[in-house]
């Protein structure tokens, strides 16, 4: 079973969106998805903007996501760590280095990184949601080609 872990600054925004569009596009596959912030502190649920546009795409299972920090014993619980900025990603491999080589940007593959929309106006979120769903496609039609699927 792959295991992702998708990393964004606090656990509210961009990281659960990606979670559960992951979740949603690989549905069916042997895959674990779960997100988790950098600076993200446990419990807080995710922001009701990111809510509103995921339910609108029939996607409520995002209601009961509680956030959660980054934490060294990640290290061993997933295979892929995807990172929404490279300061995500710098931060990360200074906390685990072993994840080199397993850590990328999610936007890895469109060439992009994904700025927080958080407390923004709310085109910023869809800017946000429309780079996520692009990352996603690129990195579900990617997974089987990298034989992680």
């Amino acid at each position: 079973m792959l295991r992702i872990l998708v990393i964004c600054t606090a656990n509210i925004c961009r990281s659960p969106m990606a979670e559960y569009l992951l979740k949603e596009a690989l549905r069916g596959q042997a895959v674990h998805i779960a997100s988790a912030g950098i600076h993200g502190q446990p419990g807080i649920p995710a922001d009701p903007i990111v809510s509103k546009m995921l339910a609108e795409q029939g996607i409520n299972a995002i209601e009961q996501h509680q956030s959660q920090a980054v934490v060294t014993n990640m290290i061993d619980q997933f295979d892929l760590y995807l990172c929404m900025e490279q300061h995500h990603l710098d931060e990360l491999q200074i906390i685990m280095p072993s994840v080199t080589g397993r850590a990328y940007l999610f936007g890895h593959w469109t060439g992009q990184e994904i700025a927080d929309p958080h407390q923004l106006p709310e085109a910023h979120y869809l800017v946000a949601h429309a780079q996520i769903i692009e990352a996603t496609r690129a990195w579900v039609s990617h997974l089987p080609r990298l034989g992680l699927l």
